[in-house]
């Protein structure tokens, strides 16, 4: 995985389509693409960095959404927003035993 600089992950909300109308700000949160990864449906890969000036705004309207369980990977360095705790540890099993 590159290493992501900047406060944004521009790569990511791009590759999902995701570019915001004039004046809006781009979206915090990218869900997960069923079709790579159909057991985690709601796992969303946070796209602001520490440091972005509404990353504190963005990660509370997550838990205002229901995801409520946040999970930073070691490997990547990326952080995710999950519904059920339940995804975090198949994730912490998943990178004991294969480290990804």
């Amino acid at each position: 995985m590159e290493k992501r600089r900047g406060k944004y992950d521009y790569l990511s909300a791009i590759r999902n389509r995701m570019v915001p109308r004039i004046g809006e700000h781009w979206r915090t949160r990218v869900a997960s693409d069923k079709s790579e990864n159909p057991l985690h449906n709601d796992e969303g890969l946070i796209l602001k960095m520490m440091g972005h000036p509404t990353l504190l705004q963005g990660l509370i309207a997550e838990m205002d959404a229901g995801y409520n369980f946040m999970y930073k990977n070691p490997y990547t360095d990326r952080t995710y927003t999950y519904d059920d705790i339940g995804l975090i540890l198949e994730r912490l099993f998943a990178e004991k035993s294969y480290g990804e």
